[in-house]
């Protein structure tokens, strides 16, 4: 990608101070508006997420759901979608993409394994049958790369509709998994694993932290989180994050809610959604984790606002766009698609600029995030291509 110096127009916006690990918080959000549950199904389709299906469970009751629940986050509101097809079902996989998404799998209220996969369309609110699905039963951990997805040993390119064979791409049942920039992270017996479907292949790196049983991850910020668990004594609100650029785990304060396990999560725009799940009583709260600024309280309260003067113009473009720091120092700069990978790095001296060349860029929506790396002040803008 061609970077070269040009003039530009002023744009400013405001940015939170603290220190990088401090300023990524947990918010609450509006409660998802079905009935609490647990094992539910979740997943991202451009700049909505969506929670369904799930099940309670107390001895030798068992009751699964066939609603789904579309989230929007500029409105911080719930809207119902079509039920599941199929019925009611509980701990499916699913793959989230730019304009739809898939959900397979899982399990029947009586516990059977069930094996239907099923696309779905936001536009038309509507669900097709795309036939019998190779990986049965709940507890499969999955996860999307480029225009496919992967379960149980399996990828589905959803560009050919056809299923392949992804041995190495195997999560253990209900383990946690989260990518970055491409590649797969989950643990194996202890062991971080790093999937590159590229090759197909494997590259252990390094010892996991001691993690709990039925955690939720994510990545945003090109990193992974792994939060929360159970041992079936304690609810855990541990949380642990992995850079990959370090090979190196680091411990946050706790979860600021209930802790719990089972808990679905989606990302946005480089923030992470969770709510429902079981603490020994089924949940419904829901939360959002991203930049929220200096976070004094438990919730992540926005304080200490300050006017960063990073400047970006047009937006939205359609060929260049151009980032000016005006700032005394030199600033770090990430550009990221709404699926967390990386397009663009680069570190600019104070008082420069940058033509920023999207021909390898597909039109989207895209996050710029970055440091002052004097001031430790961060900022995350929306850039769209069109």
């Amino acid at each position: 990608m061609k970077i070269k110096g040009c003039f530009l127009l002023v744009l400013q916006f405001i940015l939170t101070k603290s220190l990088a690990v401090a300023d990524w918080s947990w918010v609450q959000k509006a409660e998802f508006p079905g009935i609490p549950r647990h094992r539910a199904c979740a997943f991202a389709i451009g700049e909505r997420g969506y929670i369904g299906l799930g099940h309670i469970n107390s001895g030798s009751l068992s009751v699964a759901y066939e609603d789904w629940w579309e989230y929007d986050p500029a409105t911080n509101s719930w809207t119902q979608k079509a039920n599941y097809p199929a019925g009611p079902r509980f701990g499916n996989y699913c793959f989230g993409f730019d304009n739809c998404a898939y959900v397979g799998g899982g399990a029947i209220q009586s516990w059977g394994a069930a094996n239907e996969f099923f696309k779905f369309d936001p536009v038309s609110n509507t669900w097709t049958y795309m036939g019998i699905s190779p990986i049965t039963g709940e507890g499969k951990p999955s996860f999307v790369i480029g225009d496919s997805g992967y379960v149980g040993g399996m990828g589905f390119n959803r560009l050919t509709n056809t299923w392949f064979a992804a041995p190495q791409a195997n999560v253990g049942y209900w383990d946690y998994v989260f990518v970055i920039n491409d590649k797969a992270y989950f643990d194996q017996g202890g062991t971080m694993i790093e999937y590159d479907p590229r090759t197909n292949s494997v590259i252990g790196r390094g010892t996991c932290p001691n993690t709990y049983m039925f955690p939720t991850a994510f990545a945003v910020n090109n990193k992974g989180y792994v939060i929360m668990g159970t041992n079936y004594a304690t609810e855990f609100r541990d949380q642990f994050v992995y850079d990959p650029m370090t090979n190196s785990w680091d411990t946050l304060k706790s979860f600021p809610g209930s802790g719990r396990h089972y808990g679905p999560t989606f990302t946005i725009a480089n923030k992470a959604y969770m709510g429902t799940g079981s603490n020994g009583t089924n949940l419904s709260d829901f939360w959002e984790f991203g930049w929220h600024g200096n976070s004094n309280s438990s919730v992540g309260v926005e304080t200490e606002k300050e006017l960063v003067k990073i400047e970006t113009f047009p937006s939205p473009f359609t060929n260049n766009f151009t980032i000016l720091n005006k700032q005394e120092s030199m600033v770090s700069l990430k550009l990221l698609d709404l699926n967390g990978r990386l397009i663009w790095s680069e570190k600019m001296e104070s008082k420069t600029n940058a033509i920023i060349d999207s021909k390898d860029i597909a039109i989207g929506t895209y996050i710029l995030i970055g440091e002052d790396l004097t001031t430790h002040l961060q900022f995350q803008k929306t850039i769209i291509k069109q």
